[in-house]
């Protein structure tokens, strides 16, 4: 996993709850070339998260895309109450993903 840049992620323990099971790190994997070419992207993010937690509503809001994020250099990571278990899982994920100059929060949302 380190030559396509997610040795940091399989090393991780499910136990400590920031692991990825088996078949979503193979997908993960399998879209390591997707990911380099959108790498440092709010798209990018967003689909890495969706693919490694399973949780298909999470919503990655940039501040230069986003005027509903109003804290410049800044991501808002949008993770559905029901999916509280996967934040530990997204709060790892983004900090090794994100570009180093944003800052970021997680923010639980109801679903709509």
């Amino acid at each position: 996993a380190t030559w396509v840049d997610l040795g940091w992620l399989a090393l991780r323990e499910s136990s400590e709850g920031d692991g990825v099971p088996p078949e979503r790190f193979r997908r993960l994997l399998a879209m390591a070339p997707f990911f380099a070419k959108r790498r440092g992207t709010a798209a990018g993010l967003e689909t890495m998260l969706r693919v490694a937690t399973g949780v298909r509503a999470i919503r990655v809001l940039d501040s230069l895309k986003d005027p509903r994020v109003t804290e410049p250099f800044h991501l808002l990571v949008e993770l559905p109450s029901p999916a509280v278990s996967a934040r530990p899982l997204v709060e790892l994920i983004v900090r090794y993903e994100k570009p180093a100059h944003l800052t970021h929060e997680v923010a639980l949302v109801d679903e709509p």
